[in-house]
């Protein structure tokens, strides 16, 4: 199986995609599966010809080499940010949500972001890798609670739905 993974940061910045492949990597087996990660560089671009044709290219390549087995999903991971502040990013969101929907892929969210989930607080953007990176190197997922990735909705500041839609496609360790 490919499970191709839209994040937003750059491919420089990269932080989110660091904080990603840990969790998967601690929480499942990915044993027989790919993961291609794309990034965004910002989550307004999330259906602009340059992202749209890089999905397209993984699932050609993974097609042409897997005939037999040509299984993939698509999973967008957003920043939900602050929509009930900010009318514009509340307006985004929802075409997001909408543009996944339509192409059947799936969606998960970061309440209010991704480093409030796994750090719990808010950090500047240009520490942000260095964040991520520590967060990794001291093997900080041994300590993380996981409950917290296992809110349906984005209700709840510094939660996440990323456990119940990876549970959907990757076998959990026990």
């Amino acid at each position: 199986m490919l499970l191709i993974l839209v994040v937003e940061t750059n491919i420089e910045q990269g932080s989110d995609r660091l904080y990603i492949e840990d969790y998967i990597k601690h929480f499942f087996d990915i044993s027989g599966v790919k993961l291609k990660f794309i990034p965004m560089s910002g989550k307004g671009n999330y259906k602009t010809t340059k992202v749209i044709n890089k999905i397209n290219q993984k699932i050609k390549e993974y097609t042409k080499t897997n005939p037999n087995n040509p299984k993939f999903k698509v999973i967008y991971f957003i920043d939900w940010d602050n929509p009930r502040f900010n009318n514009s990013q509340f307006n985004l969101n929802n075409q997001i949500v909408e543009y996944i929907n339509k192409m059947n892929y799936e969606l998960v969210y970061f309440n209010k972001n991704i480093e409030n989930v796994f750090l719990q607080k808010d950090v500047e953007s240009n520490k942000k890798l260095k964040e991520a990176t520590r967060f990794v190197s001291k093997k900080l997922i041994s300590e993380f609670d996981n409950s917290k990735c296992k809110i349906a909705q984005v209700v709840i500041l510094n939660s996440s739905n990323i456990d119940l839609i990876l549970s959907k496609y990757l076998e959990k360790y026990n």
